[in-house]
Formats: C-alpha cells, sequence, structure tokens
C-alpha cells in the first residue's frame, strides 16, 4: 500500500467576514529581498517594490532588485513585435524609441530610468547578448504609447484630405481596438457614507499582463511619496492606477485614440509628474495636461480623498474637457458617479480620432456600449449604498469585467489617505487564465495567470528580521540585522567562466551500488571549485595589501558563505524531498529505474552530503589531493565503492574508523543538533558565551561550525564532537546579539524544515492536496483540477 503525500497548501484560515485590515499582510522575512532602503517581496501574486532618495539613486534600486523580470520584460515586447525575429525588432524599437520619446520626459524621469538600466546591468539583465541601457528602459515605459502610434497617424492629416483622385487605392479598414479596462469613482449621494471611492480593472493580452504585477511605492526626495501599479523598471503606471501621500488617485481608461504631435511630452511623463507633484485635482489636472504628445488617449477619473471630490477628465492632443463633482456635472445624469470603458463623451476629443472633418465619413455620435449600459444600471441599483465592497461587486463578472482581465483595484477615502489599497491579481472572478494554443506556439515563455483572493496592499516596511538559521539564540532582542548589498546574483553562473577544477577524472560505476560516488564525485566537484576559486581570489588581495597580516587566516564574505551553504543546500534538498524522503533505501542498495528519477535524487544528494562530511574530517588539503589522484586513476573506469573507502582509510584510518557505515548501510546517516545551555557573562571587559550542540542519530559529525554575531560583525568556529557533545566556549569584546549552530550549512544534518514541490509532483497519483481556506482556495482549487 503506497503511502499518500499530502501537501498541505493552506495553514492559516482567513476568518475575517470580508478584507483583512492592513496590518493582516506580514511577508515572511526570508521573501523579503533588500537593496540598501529599497526592498521587494511577493504578496498574493504582487510584487511589492519599495524605492526611494534621489532619481539616480532610487532607480538603482529599482534595477538591481528586478533586473531579472526587467531582462524578460524586455523580451516580451520584443518578442510580441516578431515572435520570429525579436532582435531585429527591438533593434528598430530602440531607433524609435531614441527618435521620438527619449527626449520627451521629465529629466528627474529620465534620470531615474537611467538608474534602473544602470542597476539592471550591473545585477545582470541582458538583451540580445548586452546589458540593458537607457533606451531599453524608455522603451518599455513608451509601450501604450507606441501601441497606439499607428492609429494616431491614421489622424493626422497628411494635406491630402478632401481630394478626389481617379485611381485611388482602397484603404484597408480600421481594426477595432479590444477592450483595455474600466473605472470608476464614486462620491456624495452616491456612496453610503458620502466619502470617495475609485477603482480599475486591466484587460490585456496574456504575455504582457504576466509582468502587470509590480506594486511600486516611490518614495522621492523631492515631491509627493506615491504607489503605482506598474511593470519592471516603470517609471510611470502604463495599468493606470496612481495614488499619492496628498490624497489624489488618479487612473484612466483609454478611449479612441487622437492625432499625434511629436513635440510634445510622453503620456507616462506627465502622469507620473503629476501625482508626484500635485496636490490637488486642478494641479494634477493642468500638469497632466500639458504640452501633451496625444499618444495613448485617455479619459482619466481622479480622486481628491481629502475633500471627497472627484473628476472625469477627457484629454485628446489639443482638446479636452473636465467634469467635477464640485459643479455638479455629470454624464449620463449619474449624480455622484463617473465611469469609464474605453467610449470616448466629449465630441471635441472625438473629432480629434480623424484627420479632417472634409475627408472620409467617421459617425462621430456617442453610442453607449455594453459596458457603459452594465455601469448605469450598477449605478442605480446600488447608488447611496455604494462602500467597500463595491469594487468587488463591480469587477466580479462580466461584462465590467472581460475574460482577459488580470487585476482589479480599489480605494476607499480612509484608505487612499494612507497609500493602501484592495487589490486583486488575476482573474477577480476565480477563473485560471492559461495561453491558447496559438499564444504558446508564438510565445513560449508565456505563463497561465492564476487567480489570488483579494488582499489589501500598503507600504508598511516589512520588518528587518534575521536571517533564518538552522539552530539559533538570540541573545539580545533590539539589534538590527543589516543586509550586504550585492551588484548580482551571487548563485547566477551561466554566463561566469568556469573555474579550475579541484580534482580531475569522470569515473563510472561498478554497479548500481556505486551510482552514489560516480554523480557525486561530479556534483561536490563544482562546489569545492567554486569554493577555492573564493579562497584564492582572497589571497591574491591580501598578497596586494600590505597592511594586511599575512598569518591571519583568509576568511570569506558573509555574501560567499551564503552562497556556498545555498550550493550545499541544494544537495540536501534533493535527497530529503526528491530522493531519501520517497525511496528509503541505503546508499549501497540503489538501483537504476528508466522509468523513474527519485534513485538518481537520492543517490546524488546524499552522495554530496557524505563527501563534504569526509572532507571535514579529512581537511580540505588531504581530501583534495586524494580525490584528484583517485580520479585520475581511475577515470573512464567502472569504479566500486570499497576502492574509494581503501584510498581515503589510507590516508587516516583512525579519524574514518566506523564512518562509512552509517553513511552507506542505513537509511539516514544525518544526525539531529540541538543547542542548549546558552549563557552569555561578562568577564572583565569581554564577554563569555558557552552552550553546548548535542548530536542524536545518524552519523554524529566530526565537529560544527558555531558562529557568534555581535553588535558590529560576527564569527564562525568549529568545535569538535566528544561523545556526541560539543562544548561552545566563545570570547569577545564585543556585545554578542546572536548564537547560531551551521549557520552555513556545512555540516549534513536534519535540522531546518525543508520542502520542494518535487516532492508531491513526482507521485501525483498518490498525491492529495488539501484546499478550501478563503486566502488562497481557488488558486488550489485550480491546482487540484490540474493535477
Amino acid at each position: 500500500m503506497h503511502c499518500r503525500t499530502i501537501v498541505c497548501l493552506l495553514i492559516a484560515w482567513n476568518c475575517f467576514a470580508q478584507f483583512a485590515p492592513a496590518s493582516a499582510f506580514t511577508p515572511d522575512p526570508p521573501t523579503v529581498q533588500r537593496q540598501g532602503p529599497a526592498y521587494r517581496y511577493p504578496q498574493a501574486g504582487w510584487i511589492v517594490l519599495h524605492i526611494e532618495g534621489d532619481p539616480y539613486d532610487r532607480g538603482q534600486q529599482h534595477g538591481k532588485l528586478l533586473w531579472r523580470e526587467i531582462e524578460n520584460y524586455i523580451k516580451c515586447y520584443a518578442v510580441i513585435q516578431s515572435p520570429k525575429s525579436p532582435s531585429e525588432a527591438w533593434k528598430l524599437m530602440r531607433t524609435m524609441t531614441d527618435a521620438l520619446f527619449l527626449r520627451r520626459f521629465d529629466p528627474e524621469l529620465l534620470e531615474e530610468m537611467k538608474g534602473i538600466a544602470d542597476g539592471a546591468a550591473a545585477a545582470g539583465a541582458k538583451f540580445d547578448g548586452r546589458p540593458v541601457d537607457l533606451t531599453d528602459i524608455v522603451a518599455i515605459n513608451i509601450w501604450p504609447e507606441l501601441l497606439t502610434l499607428d492609429e494616431a497617424l491614421r489622424a493626422q492629416p497628411t494635406g491630402l484630405e478632401g481630394k478626389n483622385f481617379d485611381k485611388q487605392i482602397p484603404r484597408p479598414p480600421v481594426t477595432p481596438k479590444p477592450s483595455r479596462c474600466s473605472a470608476f469613482a464614486a462620491t456624495g449621494v452616491a456612496t453610503k457614507d458620502g466619502k470617495a471611492i475609485i477603482g480599475h480593472i486591466s484587460m490585456f493580452e496574456i504575455y504582457p499582463c504576466n509582468f502587470f504585477n509590480v506594486w511600486i511605492d516611490v518614495k522621492p526626495t523631492k515631491g509627493h511619496r506615491l504607489v503605482i501599479q506598474g511593470a519592471p523598471g516603470s517609471i510611470q503606471s502604463g495599468m493606470d492606477w496612481y495614488i499619492n501621500d496628498a490624497g489624489i488617485v488618479l487612473t484612466e481608461t483609454t478611449i479612441s485614440q487622437t492625432k499625434f504631435d511629436a513635440s510634445g511630452l510622453s503620456t507616462g511623463s506627465r502622469s507620473r509628474h503629476a501625482m508626484q507633484y500635485g496636490d490637488s485635482i486642478d494641479s494634477v489636472v493642468k500638469l497632466l495636461g500639458v504640452e501633451g504628445n496625444g499618444l495613448y488617449t485617455n479619459e482619466w477619473l481622479l480622486a481628491d480623498m481629502k475633500t471627497n471630490e472627484i473628476a472625469l477628465f477627457e484629454l485628446g492632443t489639443k482638446t479636452s474637457r473636465l467634469m467635477r463633482s464640485s459643479k455638479d456635472e455629470w454624464f449620463g445624469n449619474t449624480k455622484g458617479f463617473y465611469w469609464g470603458c474605453n467610449n470616448t463623451k466629449d465630441l471635441a476629443v472625438r473629432m480629434e480620432t480623424i484627420a479632417a472633418a472634409n475627408d472620409r465619413p467617421a459617425n462621430m455620435i456617442f453610442c453607449p456600449e455594453e459596458r457603459d449600459i452594465a455601469w448605469v444600471k450598477l449605478y442605480e441599483r446600488t447608488k447611496g449604498a455604494i462602500d467597500a465592497d463595491f469594487g468587488k461587486l463591480a469587477f466580479g463578472k462580466p461584462p465590467l469585467a472581460a475574460r482577459n482581465s488580470c487585476d482589479a483595484k480599489y480605494t476607499t477615502a480612509d484608505m487612499a489617505l494612507h497609500l493602501q489599497s484592495f487589490a486583486h491579481w488575476g482573474d477577480p472572478y476565480g477563473q485560471l487564465w492559461e495561453p491558447t494554443h496559438d499564444e504558446r506556439e508564438k510565445y513560449r515563455e508565456v505563463q497561465p495567470i492564476v487567480p489570488n483572493d483579494w488582499t489589501v496592499l500598503t507600504t508598511n516596511p516589512p520588518a528587518q528580521e534575521a536571517d533564518t538559521a538552522t539552530i539559533a539564540v538570540d541573545l539580545k532582542t533590539d539589534a538590527s540585522d543589516k543586509d550586504e548589498e550585492s551588484d548580482g546574483d551571487a548563485h547566477d553562473d551561466d554566463n561566469k567562466p568556469q573555474p579550475p577544477p579541484a580534482w580531475h577524472g569522470t569515473i563510472l560505476p561498478a554497479s548500481d551500488g556505486d551510482i552514489w560516488l560516480a554523480t557525486a564525485f561530479a556534483g561536490f566537484h563544482n562546489y569545492v571549485a567554486h569554493e577555492r576559486e573564493l579562497l584564492k581570489k582572497h589571497e591574491k588581495d591580501k598578497e596586494k595589501d600590505k597592511t594586511k597580516n599575512k598569518d591571519n587566516p583568509i576568511e570569506l564574505t558573509q555574501l560567499e558563505r551564503d552562497d556556498l551553504a545555498l550550493r550545499l543546500f541544494h544537495a540536501r534538498s534533493a535527497a530529503l524531498t526528491k530522493g531519501a524522503a520517497m525511496q528509503s533505501v541505503p546508499l549501497r542498495k540503489i538501483t537504476s529505474d528508466p522509468t523513474d528519477d527519485r534513485w538518481f535524487h537520492s543517490a546524488a544528494g546524499r552522495g554530496i552530503m557524505l563527501l563534504a562530511e569526509l572532507r571535514r574530517r579529512l581537511g580540505p588539503d588531504k581530501f583534495d589531493l586524494a580525490m584528484d589522484a583517485f580520479g585520475r586513476d581511475h577515470a573512464g573506469k567502472p569504479t566500486d565503492t570499497d576502492s574509494f573507502i581503501a584510498t581515503m582509510n589510507a590516508i587516516d584510518h583512525n579519524t574514518l574508523k566506523d564512518f562509512f557505515t552509517p553513511w552507506l548501510d542505513s537509511t539516514d546517516a544525518l544526525p539531529t543538533l540541538e543547542l542548549r545551555d546558552v549563557t552569555s557573562a561578562n568577564q572583565d571587559a569581554d564577554y563569555i558565551v558557552t552552550a553546548q550542540v548535542l548530536s542524536k542519530g545518524g552519523c554524529p559529525p566530526a565537529n560544527i561550525d558555531v558562529t557568534l554575531e555581535t553588535e558590529d560583525g560576527e564569527t564562525t568556529t568549529a568545535f569538535t564532537f566528544n561523545s556526541g557533545i560539543a562544548k561552545i566556549e566563545i570570547k569577545t569584546d564585543k556585545k554578542p546579539t546572536r548564537l547560531i549552530v551551521n549557520k552555513y550549512g556545512q555540516t549534513p544534518c536534519t535540522n531546518g524544515y525543508i520542502w520542494s514541490n518535487s516532492a508531491f509532483k513526482r507521485d501525483l497519483e498518490h498525491t492529495l492536496i488539501i484546499y478550501g481556506t478563503r486566502t488562497e482556495a481557488t488558486a488550489n482549487r485550480i491546482a487540484a483540477e490540474k493535477l
């Protein structure tokens, strides 16, 4: 009888009636990534990004934290323009961007985009083999304008309008624009408490929608703090959502495209500038309407949450119309309510959508469409009772939420004054949005969009949590850890040259019981070669630096230690989740199976852990030399485990006595470590920290690394086990803050919770997925149905 793998994807019941309070969400510390004062973390399908400071600084923060997403987003638009020749298409995009848009941005925003480009490039972002640059970032910020350029040029006079030509060629028909978004703003007699509420839903193609989930909190040196729904690399909201700390909310729906003014400022530049420096409807409208290029023509909805005034601002290239609740100006007699759904309401703005009135006839009469009618019906049914549930009601079903909806968000007066929004990522009525067959064929990297539950997005900073460790005791409660900054991803070695080999030889297993040796001999080599290269680099730096004491041992940085720990963690995770957890047999008894891969992960992961512990017992120098000699002698030959044991025992038989048996002939050689009896005492001007580490079960490790963190750094010391106990005593002249056992994972042990989705994905027949709590019920229902 098979054991069932039970995956409990939901562990906390969401017991509130409708929405959680703004303080309910706290990101898990391991999910928070930091770059100086900036950070990012996931929340209910969103990427929450906080940046701050001067333009270039906040841009760099953005670029470094989202460099992978920026790289993929550029690729997305290159592929959309030409699935067969994305590189050539992007070159043309860059030329158009440079010629028409790059110099039509506010200088401050151009500087911020330069910072994004430099930060992303420094972290490793590339397109077509080169680092991303300013032109790339400007290009992804003006994509809405480029999408409307063809229509804008159709509306641009050529001077031939109204003329008759004997042999005139038929003109291709104009392709109807897809529905892009819906929006509303309500206040006064329309709402339950008389206060304002405003919301928006985006509709677009699935591939770019994969990237529209970035919630950007910008705290600039000058101007207002603001939140933006954007995409990787955005300095403006192409997804049409801004809130600033002056209480102004700005959203929009696109309308029929008006003429193009090449001398005008970018729409993205004007909207972002208006919300960073505007503090009222008057000032935002003024900044938004000045010297525009006309592209991406919009019907803007605004709300001033300080006064509860709302407004509708239709803005063409040279014409506009502003309606305000304070002047009792309403369209369609919907007192207290404005709506938008891509249908131009003002005649003067509609007239700018044609090249000339004396040319081909065009219908300029406003005709309500399906969504216009739906908005009015919803208003009539709920007027006087519109409250914090209205956005969820409006965006919960067609026609106001179309099948290609990727988000929904709205905010109340009280929430907006705290820069908060209700937000939903994915289809608001709970359907998995999968790419069609044609979309998969055209866009190989497009992903389905899984709906999440409604959440409250805020600007609350995540707690300054210490890094999780295998075993840790905090010795001080008021210390805050500072993250070490990095210019890139320390684990991204795809484009880096390989370090010199630590040893040589590709060996083959003599039998299935020797698979662990062949796989681990190669797998552990990669770890050792990387470590040796890091130490070699520090050795060179030490020789060049005349101020350093040559007798002091070389120490790796914390980031380098973290990198090495992660490399070992991959092996431990593979063994405990993909391998031994599902195939609990001794290493010598493992048998290969062409229909399964659990045996391989068990052999490789457990084998690497065996070699890691063996290296700690023998010491790096002896071990590495022995591995090189063994590899050269057995290169290309079937090799058995006993010959390897004999080679290693010849180095130091006493040290390795009884070592191999538990590793090779039992189902689990990993011990459980326990930290206890921790004390910290003053002695003269120093601190003495004492403790004990107990090793229970498995193969007792030779020694254990214990890291003592102080107010200004850390020291790591190895302590030897004697009869399963390692006695710890560390002296320091700095006040200790935390004691951590095995912080960098050098000793294989079972401490710490290791999880991998491979554990259930590899045995779907016997997997039970439990779902049903409110927060993630929809996503888990879809997962269960798919599996």
